[in-house]
């Protein structure tokens, strides 16, 4: 048996050594992943019994009620939190649109981008409450990832 002796180029200066640079996050794929993370949450925190508390849990506290109230049903509390957050929202009743014959949707502008909660949200409350939670997780993703 005979070895052969195979020899290694040295990279042209064409040829980079540095790792390849990775593709930036389209702003739908940030909102997967932020939307991936809050659901994971919000169903486990729902199944607790612990809904209202993660919700006051995440809303900063300069935009929080300062007295104590119900996130998951009360309307004009997460109202005055979009509006503390300076949130731009849409918000659509069950049968307003073809995706959504049964339950509520609310969704948020970014930019020239609109992201929404799933179709099937129960009430009103919860699905507001619901959006503004994608909203904050969306944002800290975006500024961490875009700086």
């Amino acid at each position: 048996m005979t070895d052969k002796i195979i020899p290694f180029e040295r990279p042209s200066k064409a040829q980079s050594t540095e790792p390849p640079k990775r593709r930036a996050l389209t702003n739908a794929e940030i909102f997967a992943d932020a939307y991936e993370d809050v659901i994971g949450e919000w169903e486990a925190a729902a199944r607790k019994g612990l809904l209202n508390e993660y919700i006051q849990d995440n809303v900063p506290p300069p935009a929080r009620a300062h007295h104590p109230v119900s996130y998951v049903t009360d309307l004009s509390t997460i109202v005055e939190v979009e509006r503390r957050l300076d949130m731009c929202v849409a918000i659509f009743s069950p049968g307003a649109t073809f995706n959504n014959p049964n339950g509520w949707i609310a969704a948020f502008h970014h930019d020239k981008d609109v992201f929404s909660t799933p179709p099937d949200v129960v009430s009103e409350p919860l699905a507001r409450a619901l959006n503004v939670l994608l909203y904050l997780r969306y944002s800290s993703l975006l500024r961490r990832l875009r700086t």
